[in-house]
């Protein structure tokens, strides 16, 4: 129902003098009346009226309620809500006139908005209703609220923000909450329109993994889930988060499918032999004998690569030989073993040392003591002897100047045998036995410590 707000103006005229001893009377007056009515948000010129003229002009306008009614310097009443104000012209001469205002609305009677929408999840709707009469006061601050938030949300405004599927009811009320209306609203699915991947083409090799990327449109698509698929698993297999493996050497397609069945990408595949990417030696150093052999195992990476082949040589082959990775010792010294790929020329190397048994044993003498008794000159000599191979060797015997000592035990790579030796000489042979064969290594006094300058001789 409408109700129409009215001013009313009251209108006082006041006289004044301008001086004590001056007769001239002064008129100020608002020429609008006593009571004026206004309507929220209505503007209305008000008018002041001073006699007689040039004797005095309006100073001010001023209102006791400006949050009912505001008043411009130039005389402007806004009628900003419902209620009553009394509005007061000051002259230059601080004469004044007062009227009353009092403000009303025009009641909204009557919303209408269409009774259903559809939107899709993610997108947006901006409701117009339509308020009666045309001219109501408050037709611009309608109170919309939803009935599920979690499906989708109404501003102040009208304006609706789908989030997610389903269906709510958006309701529409005036500031008064005495006219209200409604509307239904859907919100559907957001269909993926398109998808694509970041690969029409690959070319992978065997064994190697590539993962796709995958862009959906529209972005607020509501199901982006993809599907993988190969059009042979034997060649490429393709995982759920679609991690791509070669499998097997040859072609085949991969499809990705989007929950919208008539929308899918494809690739096509070519599967490789894989290529030869490094190269490992078993070793990069050896110690061999002169007449011995050693082996070397060269290592393709990767594993699966299709050519493993592999070329030796030697920096120097009078001292050391190489064949298919195997070293054959022949003079005292030092060699280079290379080892090349054939697919991508990678190479490694191995220094090898060839040498008697000394360069896996070394022998040291330690002190000599020499004890004068009674019953003869006692001479103790103390050595030892280390292992510096890589396998274990067995101590058979120690040789002192002819007197034969044995030792059998078993020295470990790195280990070291340490003795005492009773009428020691100034040559010490150790017998070991290593690879299986028996070898003498032979350790020998300094002059200066000899056992002829130690005995006197």
């Amino acid at each position: 129902m409408k109700k129409l707000f009215l001013a009313v103006i009251t209108c006082l005229t006041v006289f004044a003098s301008c001086k004590e001893d001056d007769e001239t009377v002064i008129s100020i007056e608002i020429e609008d009346g006593e009571t004026v009515q206004m309507i929220y948000g209505e503007q209305k010129q008000l008018h002041a009226s001073i006699s007689p003229k040039g004797v005095a002009s309006v100073k001010s306008w001023s209102s006791s309620a400006p949050n009912i009614v505001s008043m411009s310097a130039t005389g402007v009443a806004t009628a900003n809500s419902e209620g009553e104000a009394t509005i007061t012209l000051t002259a230059t001469n601080n004469a004044t006139a007062t009227c009353h205002i009092v403000v009303s609305a025009i009641a909204i009677t009557e919303i209408k908005v269409d009774g259903e929408y559809e939107v899709l999840v993610g997108g947006s709707l901006q409701l117009a209703p339509k308020v009666s009469p045309s001219t109501a006061s408050y037709k611009d601050n309608l109170v919309y609220t939803s009935t599920n938030e979690a499906v989708a949300k109404v501003d102040k405004n009208g304006k609706v923000e789908t989030i997610a599927v389903g269906e709510c009811q958006i309701n529409i009320a005036s500031p008064d909450g005495k006219v209200t209306t409604s509307c239904k609203l859907l919100v559907l699915p957001n269909e993926v329109a398109s998808i694509a991947l970041n690969k029409s083409e690959l070319t992978i090799e065997l064994g190697e993994t590539f993962k796709f990327e995958v862009v959906i449109e529209p972005k607020i698509a509501t199901d982006k889930t993809v599907t993988w698929a190969s059009s042979d698993e034997s060649i490429a297999a393709i995982g759920d988060d679609g991690t791509l493996t070669g499998v097997g050497i040859g072609e085949c397609t991969i499809t990705a499918n989007s929950s919208n069945e008539k929308v899918k990408a494809e690739c096509k595949v070519n599967v490789t032999p894989a290529s030869v990417k490094g190269l490992e030696l078993s070793k990069t150093n050896a110690k061999i004998l002169i007449g011995s052999t050693d082996a070397i195992t060269a290592n393709v990476i990767p594993a699966n690569a299709a050519n493993k082949n592999v070329t030796w040589t030697s920096s120097d082959e009078t001292i050391a030989t190489v064949d298919n990775g195997i070293v054959t010792g022949i003079a005292e010294g030092t060699a280079t073993i290379t080892a090349t790929t054939e697919d991508g020329g990678f190479n490694k190397t191995c220094e090898v040392t060839v040498g008697g048994i000394n360069i896996f044993m070394s022998a040291q003498n330690g002190n000599v003591v020499t004890t004068f008794t009674n019953f003869g000159v006692y001479t103790y000599v103390s050595c030892e002897i280390t292992n510096n191979s890589n396998v274990d060797v067995f101590v058979k015997s120690a040789n002192v100047s002819g007197n034969i000592f044995d030792i059998s035990e078993t020295l470990s790579s790195g280990g070291k045998l340490s003795n005492t030796f009773h009428n020691g000489g100034s040559i010490i042979v150790w017998t070991i036995v290593y690879d299986g064969n028996e070898y003498d290594v032979v350790s020998e006094f300094n002059s200066m410590y000899g056992m002829e300058d130690l005995l006197g001789y």
